[in-house]
């Protein structure tokens, strides 16, 4: 009851991708990583950051329409007792209770090769879409906050694009 009354009044879904919210995230992950903190279990965190192809062609982007085709698919393929929120525009946070950063990498992976090999639909239905999907997973740190543990993953997801970029050039 405290949990509701703790959101009430904010949108506990994303209207643009259909995924948790940002402050869903917080209020409610912030009971998991208690629970977890108190049970000795850990948590793993994907972040999913995800681009379209159609940018460098000058194209209009995909909007709404291929965002919520694209959570859903992530939701489609994780189990669950699996978190997935939009933290920001095409950023995607995947909580795992209870789940090594072996099997979140593979999850990931999973993750990464059903968005990949779908396409989406803009919002007006005629044009076609290709996503790029670069993702990072980690372990969160006993003790740490819900925001911590999102900022941890954020600068994973950057470190391990980065890395990808030096490793092309």
């Amino acid at each position: 009851r405290r949990f509701l009354q703790a959101c009430d009044g904010d949108v506990v879904r994303d209207g643009s991708s259909g995924a948790f919210s940002a402050s869903f995230l917080s209020e409610h992950g912030a009971r998991l990583c208690a629970r977890a903190d108190q049970s000795g279990r850990q948590i793993a965190i994907t972040a999913l950051s995800i681009e379209t192809r159609s940018r460098t062609d000058g194209e209009p982007e995909p909007g709404k329409r291929a965002l919520h085709q694209a959570a859903r698919l992530i939701n489609r393929v994780t189990r669950s007792e699996d978190i997935v929120a939009r933290v920001a525009s095409e950023t995607f946070i995947v909580m795992m209770p209870a789940t090594t950063e072996a099997n979140a990498e593979k999850a990931g992976q999973r993750i990464r090769g059903v968005l990949e090999n779908s396409v989406f639909r803009g919002g007006n239905g005629d044009l076609l879409y290709g996503i790029q999907v670069d993702i990072a997973s980690c372990i969160r740190p006993e003790g740490l906050c819900i925001e911590e543990s999102v900022a941890l993953a954020m600068a994973v997801l950057r470190e391990s694009a980065s890395s990808r970029v030096s490793e092309v050039r």
